[in-house]
């Protein structure tokens, strides 16, 4: 008969060695990592697939700023030329001379 220390008592009829208990517990052990490792796999996805989506966010905005800037910048340079061609053709204008 083995030692109390060997064995214990499982429903008062089944007994189980210590190794056997070990083998157990390290299996609900295993069990348990893969089912957290699961959820921590989830979450971390979940993160990036939100990160992703404020970059495009962000990214989108960027474009339409700098789009915005580079219309205004082109505008204004027009602007400039024609006001300053007006000014050259306002100031050097032939008159007509007559013979």
């Amino acid at each position: 008969m083995n030692s109390p220390s060997e064995c214990y008592r499982r429903d008062n009829t089944e007994r189980e060695s210590v190794d056997e208990i070990r083998q157990r517990i390290h299996s609900l052990r295993q069990m348990v990592e893969d089912e957290v490792g699961e959820k921590q796999h989830f979450e971390e996805l979940k993160k990036t697939s939100k990160k992703r989506k404020e970059s495009m966010d962000t990214g989108s905005l960027l474009s339409f700023t700098f789009g915005f800037i580079l219309f205004l910048l082109i505008a204004v340079g027009c602007y400039a030329f024609r006001s300053l061609y007006l000014a050259i053709v306002k100031r050097y204008a032939i008159a007509p001379t007559t013979q």
